[in-house]
């Protein structure tokens, strides 16, 4: 996966949202939002192991997390039966 990035958070950061967007190198349009990735940069100064994990929130709500009173919004929970699940059905032959 090519990233337009330096910083290591900010590589962190495209790599989630390449998952949560589904747009994951080697996987169909719209998989992968289920999965679980170990980002290791190797060559990279900063080199730590990050794991990128999908949320437990719904991540297509822009609700903002805090109402104007500075109460907490409820967390909206996806139920797993309702999360779709990337198979290797999902997996797709990237060109040479």
């Amino acid at each position: 996966m090519l990233i337009g990035h330096d910083v290591i958070t900010h590589i962190w950061k495209e790599v989630d949202d390449a998952r949560r967007l589904g747009r994951l190198p080697g996987l169909r349009p719209g998989a992968g939002r289920d999965l679980f990735i170990l980002v290791d940069v190797l060559d990279h100064p900063e080199r730590v192991l990050h794991l990128v994990v999908p949320s437990c929130v719904d991540e297509d709500d822009v609700t903002p997390p805090h109402v104007s009173t500075g109460e907490m919004l409820p967390l909206v929970r996806i139920p797993l039966d309702e999360m779709s699940r990337t198979s290797t059905r999902d997996v797709v032959k990237i060109g040479a």
